[in-house]
């Protein structure tokens, strides 16, 4: 089956056009009609990728949801080709060492759990070769191309279901259910069988050079607490066995890559309980008896991929954030030196792919003027992959709409400390004029702010810039992309110095001249709805307006009942919560509701498990008492995000529609 990308987005231009919207980012639908490209993968001899493209959801469907196929085309010229049916929801889509079949995962139907399918490159229908109740997460090929290994999350165990077909179907709070076990099947035959025990959940794996064994990341159960606390390096034989540990680690580990000659494994992880990402790049013999050795410590970024490097002995490849920029570099395993590869005037998003001599690079790339699209390059005599190609355009309506000029800006905290963030001014800007301003905070507090593509349904920025807001986003204390000591900034000192660098960056904009200090609000999701409820209740007196997206507002009960609360209080807090009520509560939004005057609209999801939807109902009982004007919705079946289009258009009209109601 073949179709054209193209095709499809000049349709969406033709739908918008008889919408009859202005040439900006003016309403939702500008945002979520946006084709939305990841998943690259470049074949074996470089001369074809694969990736995936997000469709907008279709209107018709009442709880519409947005659907992926897989495309490809020729690296030296656009040419996409339609591979798989959108209802399959098709992603990971990876080559096959000889690079003549392709496998990916997908569904046969839409109500269909997800299998693993594979099918020549050339031509020919696609097979399941996968049967697992649950679905597949994720799978890779084994070095020679006759196995591939994968991960399933299990179902009730035989006594669970008959309890529950009796039943009993209560559940034991913490007792985990449903690991994540890794499997192997034989493409030749189809003969399965699981590798781990049901012990342990694995969240990462990577073949041995030679397909013997396999490297873990693996937790004791699939929480997200024990993802990021508990999950260690492992060693398994593919036969399945016993997981040997490759060595003692703390806090987050993650992406773990074989050296080429397959004596040592390599990760990403935390340099210390409290580091609350996993920023490093550490190595330790295979054999488990040797030390870990941090490659990178005291590095001031942030790396946030690993990967093999083909054709480079003793070196991998890894994506690092660095301020509001990203860069792919090479690390070598012995010395530690690192090497940029590739500077993109954009930013890299998700995992690069290589060719099997390593001289091709494939990536997913945004910059300010266009969301992920595919980009190409080789290596040139020094070895960079410079310049990178832009190979598709999927997105080519956008090319005539006007945008916000967006850049880098940079300013001093309240102790003197240089903060950067992005700015995006107003579409037509006048110099000269105030505007309105809107502090635009990232959640995390580990997230990070880049210099690229600023609008989606829950990132405003160029919406806000269209309707003729200045914006303004912080990278402040807490933000990757600077380093553990920046990273940890806030440690034990929520809304303390990373609220005085948020603020100032509101200092910054009116300095500045460009925006209106009688006209501030401020955004934010999830942890940046934190800093919402801050602003409106702590820094009232600055803010006309607030939009807080899955918030937290009192950390007594969120650090007691989210899913990562044992991770939040290690990381983020270094001080357990039942020896610290007080800290708590004082660094709490409804700690301060005496102080509010500033109108809250909040948006959440009701199945929230991050940040739990109490967080909102507790907020607003409080500012009805206070009688702040406050608005609260919750979306039915939503966790933490918005999957559903009706959903997404609400959050994203309610949203921009409370900021001109009290800004304008």
């Amino acid at each position: 089956m073949t179709s054209s990308l193209p095709g499809l987005v000049l349709s969406l231009i033709g739908l918008q056009a008889a919408l009859g919207e202005a040439q900006t980012f003016t309403t939702p639908e500008t945002v979520l009609s946006v084709v939305t490209v990841s998943n690259v993968a470049l074949s074996p001899d470089g001369s074809r990728v694969l990736y995936r493209a997000e469709s907008p959801a279709t209107t018709s469907e009442s709880r519409a949801v947005r659907r992926g196929a897989l495309w490809t085309s020729a690296t030296k010229r656009e040419h996409p080709e339609l591979l798989t049916d959108v209802h399959s929801d098709a992603t990971r889509p990876a080559w096959a060492p000889d690079g003549r079949r392709i496998a990916w995962i997908g569904r046969a139907t839409s109500t269909q759990v997800p299998q693993v399918f594979v099918r020549d490159a050339s031509s020919g229908e696609a097979r399941v070769i996968t049967a697992v109740a649950r679905g597949v997460e994720a799978f890779v090929w084994s070095p020679d191309g006759t196995r591939i290994a994968f991960t399933s999350r299990e179902g009730r165990s035989r006594q669970q279901q008959q309890a529950f077909d009796a039943g009993e179907d209560w559940t034991l709070f913490g007792e985990p259910v449903g690991q994540i076990r890794l499997h192997i099947v034989e493409l030749a035959g189809g003969r399965t069988w699981p590798v781990t025990p049901e012990t342990m959940s694995v969240h990462y794996f990577a073949w041995s050079p030679n397909g013997d064994r396999l490297a873990l990341i693996a937790a004791p159960t699939p929480s997200v607490d024990d993802e990021m606390l508990h999950a260690r390096p492992f060693i398994v034989d593919a036969r399945g066995g016993e997981p040997e540990r490759v060595t003692e680690t703390v806090g987050w580990v993650a992406f773990p890559s074989w050296s080429p000659d397959g004596t040592q494994i390599a990760w990403l992880g935390s340099a210390v309980v409290f580091d609350p990402w996993y920023s490093d790049v550490w190595i330790a013999p295979a054999d488990g008896k040797g030390p870990a050795r941090n490659l990178t410590e005291g590095y001031e970024a942030t790396a946030t991929w690993l990967g093999p490097l083909p054709g480079q002995p003793n070196t991998l490849a890894l994506i690092v954030e660095e301020k509001q920029a990203t860069t792919l570099q090479s690390i070598d395993l012995r010395s530690g030196a690192r090497k940029v590869l590739a500077a993109p005037n954009g930013i890299f998003s998700g995992a690069p792919s290589f060719s099997a001599d390593g001289r091709t690079l494939a990536a997913t790339i945004n910059t300010p003027t266009h969301p992920n699209d595919v980009f190409v390059a080789r290596r040139d005599g020094t070895g960079r992959f410079d310049p990178v190609r832009r190979l598709t355009r999927s997105n080519p309506q956008i090319d005539e709409r006007a945008l916000g000029s967006q850049e880098i800006v940079r300013w001093k905290s309240r102790d003197g400390l240089d903060v950067e963030g992005v700015l995006i001014k107003p579409v037509g800007f006048q110099p000269g004029k105030r505007y309105p301003v809107i502090v635009h905070v990232h959640g995390g507090s580990e997230g990070v702010i880049s210099n690229g593509w600023r609008a989606t349904y829950n990132d405003w920025g160029q919406l806000l810039a269209a309707r003729g807001y200045v914006v303004i986003y912080p990278n402040y204390r807490g933000s990757r992309g600077r380093g553990l000591t920046f990273i940890s900034g806030n440690r034990r000192d929520m809304m303390g110095r990373e609220w005085e660098d948020i603020e100032s960056a509101l200092d910054h904009v009116i300095a500045s001249g460009l925006g209106d200090p009688t006209r501030a609000g401020i955004y934010g999701f999830s942890w940046g709805g934190y800093a919402a409820g801050w602003g409106a209740t702590f820094a009232s007196h600055r803010f006309k307006a607030a939009v807080g997206g899955a918030g937290i507002y009192n950390w007594i009960s969120e650090a007691g009942s989210n899913e990562s609360r044992w991770h939040e209080q290690r990381a983020h807090w270094d001080a357990p919560l039942y020896e610290h009520f007080n800290l708590y509560l004082e660094r709490s939004p409804i700690f301060e509701v005496r102080r509010a005057s500033t109108p809250l609209l909040m948006l959440h999801g009701e199945l929230d498990q991050s940040c739990p939807v109490g967080q909102a109902i507790e907020m607003h009982t409080a500012l009805k008492w206070k009688g702040v004007p406050v608005e609260l919705v919750i979306y039915p079946r939503e966790g933490h995000g918005m999957r559903e289009l009706p959903h997404q258009r609400d959050f994203l009209t309610r949203g921009l529609g409370w900021f001109d109601r009290h800004l304008q």
